[in-house]
């Protein structure tokens, strides 16, 4: 029966706990799973983790390969840990399970800030542009757009290069959903994507920026340019005026898949009826759902059917809800205090959270723990704001991919995300061997529980995990101290400078405050750019407190947050209302708004978790 499906998105915990992390989609899932009828393609949105969650769909990724396309004609190896939050992705499957996964961002190259259009009164959305592509960001109000690299919209600066993740509407403008600020340095590889108009041979119009394809690889083969087709341009070089040279150009049509059942998330573009509109470029016939959907241009939906005459006939249409709840299963990671922690490489903020079942709470939090969360994107879109945490124990005799350093190793045993390890006699090792398994090492294993814990089957070496970071603070120690700066601290940090390194509002002195993001390898951090703040420009915070030392009166607190002195004063707000000077003490986990004056925070408002 063809039908009209509105998805249940508000569900009980109980259903929730049914799924599987990593593998084996149960059923019972809080989010609906994929049964005999799996698709042979899915294109979408990652709104989630038990398996995998594509526009509110959970698939078992339990064998899935994974892989990151910048350029469609020579996509990266990646992995797991590597599909985030609000990426959009095209999947294949093999056997009703996720095969391969493909992590590709709609638009990636220079923000262009004189473009700006801030929103205003109460609008929810701020736009600019990248390549000429508008980009529409969330900033408040439901389904805010997540960053990465960048502590919010506001931290964004004028030509920073970020990968914008997110579906295309009727004008051609992306509705981001995951924004990341890129480092800077190494090769120029940008991306764009909408809509061809103006083809002729060897040209064709992206909005306003007209691309060249003279030389480009077309895909897939026999791929051709015309009018009305949605296409994803590379290259890598910058556009001249207003052309850019494309390296690559793949177009997306349903016609590739001809005969196979297929699913497709984004907004309805081309809507004519409902017998003929589009969704991200695939043209769709709903006209045999019932009951009849109420759809229009921009409304954002998922279909599924099969591919006949190069249209995807719709059995299934699903109108997305106006909010979109996150669920993220697993084990906890990266634990610093409830309001610092991760689920699937996902950071999550259990604050003003529910635990479940009675009796647990938030001193239950800790590495390891188990717990299924659900939530929305915080108004920063930098986490996930927990609405309801439960604690669970793990599943057995199902199969997991967990990845992470790792912290202790002694007799043929390892703790892993706080988990005991233990090698099965006939596991298999990529990229190493059992003796290299020690304290640091960067690994991915596959297993399953046996109780707490965790029989490894195979182990794969990842190297030295390099991850993009966003820090602010003020500097010290800059060396050398005349001539060209190669690096300085920032509060326990070390941060090297290269010939790539973009400095802007230099040169740089110790007492500036700065924003510097790059790339951590170990306890360095190599900057990409690095951003000298004004004099007066407000700082934020967020860590665990070093030292503390009261005044003896107790209504103030001098303090330091990974290195960064902090001094509160008599109008000093503390939150919550019970909250005083005396409780920044060491160890407490606390986020600071202040300003910066010779190299200290005066903090006015101080909040203790």
């Amino acid at each position: 029966m063809k039908n009209l499906r509105l998805r249940l998105f508000g569900v009980s915990v109980a259903a929730v706990l049914l799924a599987a992390c990593g593998g084996g989609g149960s059923g019972g899932s809080s989010s609906p799973t994929a049964t005999a009828n799996t698709p042979s393609v899915v294109s979408g949105t990652v709104t989630g983790f038990g398996s995998l969650i594509i526009d509110g769909v959970e698939y078992d990724d339990s064998v899935a390969t994974v892989r990151r396309e910048v350029d469609p004609a020579n996509p990266a190896a990646a992995t797991k840990a590597d599909v985030k939050l609000g990426q959009t992705v095209d999947c294949t499957f093999a056997n009703g399970k996720l095969d391969q996964v493909t992590v590709a961002a709609t638009v990636i190259g220079p923000i262009d800030m004189k473009s700006l259009v801030p929103a205003s009164g109460s609008g929810t959305i701020s736009t600019f542009k990248v390549l000429s592509q508008s980009v529409n960001v969330v900033t408040s109000g439901a389904n805010l757009t997540l960053f990465e690299g960048a502590t919010g919209f506001a931290a964004l600066q004028d030509g920073e290069t970020v990968e914008v993740y997110g579906v295309i509407d009727a004008k051609g403008a992306v509705n981001a959903t995951r924004i990341v600020v890129v480092p800077a340095g190494g090769t120029t590889a940008l991306r764009v994507s909408g809509t061809a108009s103006g083809a002729t041979a060897t040209t064709f119009m992206l909005g306003t920026l007209t691309i060249d394809f003279s030389k480009a690889t077309l895909l897939p083969s026999g791929a051709a340019i015309s009018n009305g087709e949605f296409v994803s341009v590379f290259s890598n070089t910058l556009p001249t005026a207003t052309t850019l040279v494309a390296s690559t150009v793949r177009v997306r049509s349903a016609k590739a898949h001809e005969g196979q059942e297929i699913a497709v998330g984004g907004m309805v573009t081309k809507f004519m009826a409902l017998s003929n509109f589009q969704v991200e470029g695939v043209t769709v016939d709903a006209s045999k759902i019932t009951p009849t959907p109420a759809i229009v241009n921009g409304t954002l939906v998922r279909v599924e059917g099969m591919v006949t005459g190069g249209v995807l006939v719709a059995t299934e249409l699903e109108i997305m809800p106006a909010t979109r709840e996150v669920r993220l299963i697993g084990p906890i990671s990266g634990f610093v205090a409830p309001a610092s922690f991760q689920v699937r490489n996902t950071p999550v903020d259990a604050t003003g959270a529910t635990f479940l079942p009675a009796g647990k709470a938030a001193s239950n939090l800790g590495n390891g723990a188990f717990v299924a969360i659900v939530g929305t994107v915080n108004a920063s879109g930098t986490a996930i704001a927990a609405t309801t945490v439960t604690f669970f124990a793990p599943p057995m005799n199902e199969t997991f991919r967990l990845s992470g350093l790792v912290t202790q190793a002694a007799g043929g045993g390892f703790t892993l995300l706080g988990i005991n390890m233990v090698l099965d006699p006939a596991a298999g090792f990529i990229g190493g061997t059992a003796a290299q398994i020690a304290v640091g090492a960067n690994i991915e294993v596959t297993g399953s529980f046996n109780g707490a814990t965790f029989m490894v089957t195979r182990v794969r070496f990842l190297g030295v995990p390099v991850e993009s970071v966003n820090l602010t603070g003020t500097i010290a120690g800059v060396t050398p101290s005349t001539g060209t700066v190669t690096g300085f601290m920032l509060g326990n940090a070390t941060v090297t400078i290269d010939a790539n390194t973009r400095i802007v509002n230099g040169p740089l002195a110790s007492g500036q405050l700065v924003q510097v993001s790059g790339t951590l390898t170990g306890t360095t951090v190599l900057a990409g750019t690095i951003i000298v703040k004004p004099a007066g420009t407000t700082a934020f915070l967020q860590g665990m407190v070093d030292k503390a030392t009261v005044s003896a009166d107790g209504k103030t607190v001098a303090f330091s947050i990974d290195g960064q002195a902090v001094q509160t004063t008599a109008t000093t707000v503390f939150q919550p209302s019970t909250a005083t000077a005396a409780s920044v003490v060491g160890g407490a986990f606390v986020r600071v708004t202040g300003t910066p004056a010779a190299g200290v925070v005066q903090a006015t408002a101080v909040q203790v978790f």
